[in-house]
């Protein structure tokens, strides 16, 4: 059963994660014992950044699904509890920054319980606030209905609304589609998106349709808009063959990604991905940028 923030998320991955920017290097080993060794090297905007992640092990009812440092000055780690009872879960991140890296320390529990008809999920940061976040998902055939609120008792000494989100969505699964309407920003916000995969994920098509009641945008500033506070993305990808796969997405504003991803061997996968904004084709606005994933095995 998905909890709330796993219902639409595939649309929302393919318009985020089927592109790149910059240039990575990223090489990810795992041992026989089931850890994972992820280590990231990016180049952006003329400054380099790097991370390390370790995943695992992972044993009958505990694992450790996330360490991981980055040169910014942040660590994360993140644990799970499963099968505590029956059904569920319990998960524990912690997050520190140095004061450079501009991030809070932040030290959160979580409980998640799922049978085959209803989710429920809580983290509660305790340092900042506290802060709690609490969610369900109803599910029903096809159908899943679900709400969302974040209360933030630190607010309220400050004389603010304690409550920073309050969402609800309605979602739909059935054969190769996904997608429903989500309702955020404290009502403020309505978002449509849906996903269509074909067989074995040779052809897929997205859309995704953003109306913001305030008029904000989420293009970047100066985008001409064909509505004012509406953000459009439509995108498709097909599968070449057994290693190459191609994507394609475009907005409102005239922004058009493509990406190609292709499988070089058995350990190296290559992304190469292109941003061309339309609206200024003369203008040197573009950018071409790659990601360089290797695979090992360590005995």
């Amino acid at each position: 059963m998905m909890k709330y923030g796993d219902v639409l998320k595939s649309a929302k991955d393919f318009f985020e994660r089927s592109f790149t920017s910059g240039h990575t290097v990223e090489i990810k080993s795992k041992t026989d014992s089931g850890v994972t060794i992820t280590g990231e090297g990016a180049l952006a905007g003329g400054k380099f950044a790097s991370k390390i992640k370790v995943a695992g092990p992972k044993f009958s009812n505990f694992s450790v699904d996330k360490v991981e440092v980055a040169s910014k000055g942040t660590f994360k780690t993140e644990t799970t509890f499963k099968g505590v009872t029956d059904g569920l879960d319990v998960t524990f991140a912690l997050e520190d920054g140095t004061a450079a890296s501009g991030k809070r320390s932040s030290a959160k529990v979580g409980a998640d319980f799922a049978t085959d008809a209803f989710s429920a999920s809580v983290d509660v940061d305790i340092p900042n606030g506290p802060a709690v976040t609490a969610g369900g998902v109803f599910a029903t055939h096809d159908a899943f209905i679900g709400a969302q609120a974040k209360f933030d008792a630190s607010q309220l000494a400050k004389g603010a609304g304690a409550f920073s989100a309050y969402d609800f969505l309605v979602g739909y699964k059935a054969g190769g589609f996904t997608g429903g309407v989500e309702v955020g920003g404290k009502l403020s916000t309505v978002t449509v998106s849906g996903i269509q995969n074909g067989a074995a994920g040779s052809v897929a098509a997205a859309a995704k349709v953003s109306v913001d009641a305030l008029g904000k945008s989420g293009d970047k500033k100066g985008a001409k808009k064909v509505i004012e506070g509406v953000d459009i993305q439509l995108g498709a990808s097909r599968k070449i063959d057994s290693a190459l796969t191609v994507f394609g997405a475009v907005s409102d504003a005239g922004a058009l990604k493509l990406a190609a991803s292709n499988k070089l061997s058995a350990s190296t996968t290559l992304l190469l991905s292109a941003d061309l904004d339309l609206s200024a084709i003369g203008r040197d606005v573009h950018s071409v940028s790659t990601k360089d994933r290797k695979s090992t095995r360590l005995n």
